[in-house]
């Protein structure tokens, strides 16, 4: 089966709760739950929290892209 995803929340999921991106019960993609599938390409989106000041927001979407980035590297063999 083929799939191609436009959005997901994963990436901000999986930084608030500080799980891995291979396995995960809690969020909705995890590499193992889409191992069956042949061809897939996913769309990961970051938002920040508008309760957030610019600079809390910024950092906060900072630390978000540098936690995700290092579980695509963990995982480079599977992405």
């Amino acid at each position: 089966m083929d799939f191609f995803d436009l959005h997901c929340d994963t990436a901000l999921n999986i930084f608030q709760k500080s799980c891995s991106l291979l396995d995960n019960d809690t969020c909705h993609i995890s590499l193992k739950k889409a191992s069956y599938l042949k061809k897939y390409a996913q769309i990961f989106a970051i938002f920040t929290p508008s309760i957030l000041s610019n600079d809390d927001g910024y950092k906060n979407f900072i630390d978000c892209v540098i936690y995700f980035f290092s579980e695509l590297k963990k995982n480079a063999n599977i992405v």
